[in-house]
């Protein structure tokens, strides 16, 4: 099986470990503030995804990254940008796949739907 990190512990990144671990993947899920999560295969590991080096360290064997992190709307233009880049370096520098799970936010609040 293979080895993944999920980044962002909300309903998303939560619900895609659950998976992964239930298809007997070894699984990290990571956020800053992320705790025991109860999910077969999943270990739990805070780190914050703005620092590359850090959350490369966490990385360091995957064979892919799934970017679930997301900023609340209204501070998106500020917070997204930082939270991708570092998720960016990060699986640049252990050469992982990166899969990147996302939203309209990028749009704006006037997007057609």
């Amino acid at each position: 099986m293979s080895f993944y990190v999920v980044v962002g512990a909300g309903p998303v990144g939560r619900e895609t470990a659950r998976l992964l671990g239930e298809e007997g993947h070894d699984v990290v899920l990571t956020s800053r503030s992320v705790g025991s999560n109860g999910l077969r295969n999943v270990r739990a590991v805070q780190a914050d995804a703005t620092d590359a080096s850090d959350l490369a360290r966490v990385c360091q064997g995957a064979d892919a990254i799934f970017m679930c992190a997301m900023a609340t709307y209204h501070r998106w233009p500020t917070d997204f940008f930082p939270i991708i880049d570092g998720t960016v370096r990060a699986a640049e520098t252990v050469r992982a796949k990166l899969i990147v799970l996302g939203n309209l936010y990028g749009y704006g609040e006037n997007a057609d739907s």
